[in-house]
């Protein structure tokens, strides 16, 4: 929402942050008062996790064993209704974003996939 707009909206595409807001009250004998006021829009609504599935790693040779994943590989495309960069994770820790496999992990690993928004808002698949 830029400076000095007019109306009733609604208002669209309005970024995050805090706005000044001036309501102008006019009678019908021309009597009017105005009332300034600010309006802060937040970023409430969680991002939209996809993950994908079913994903299969082989353990590099080397001593030990192991390998390394990343969550941003595990990620398929999730995404947020505001513009910013995504973090992603394999917690609610924006910093773990790797998990290290040896031989004792061989099998499945379930794994949660932790998507924050430029907001600090989260969700996981």
């Amino acid at each position: 929402m830029s400076q000095g707009v007019n109306g009733f909206g609604p208002y669209f595409n309005v970024a995050p942050g805090t706005y000044p807001v001036r309501y102008t009250a006019i009678d019908n004998c021309n009597n009017q008062t105005v009332c300034n006021t600010t309006v802060k829009v937040k970023d409430c609504k969680l991002p939209t996790p996809y993950c994908k599935a079913g994903i299969v790693v082989e353990l590099m040779v080397v001593d030990p064993p192991m390998v390394v994943v990343w969550a941003v590989d595990l990620n398929d495309n999730s995404f947020d209704n505001c513009p910013g960069t995504l973090k992603l994770s394999f917690s609610a820790d924006v910093n773990d974003i790797s998990h290290t496999y040896y031989c004792e992990d061989i099998g499945q690993q379930p794994v949660q996939i932790w998507v924050t928004d430029a907001a600090g808002n989260q969700d996981y698949c």
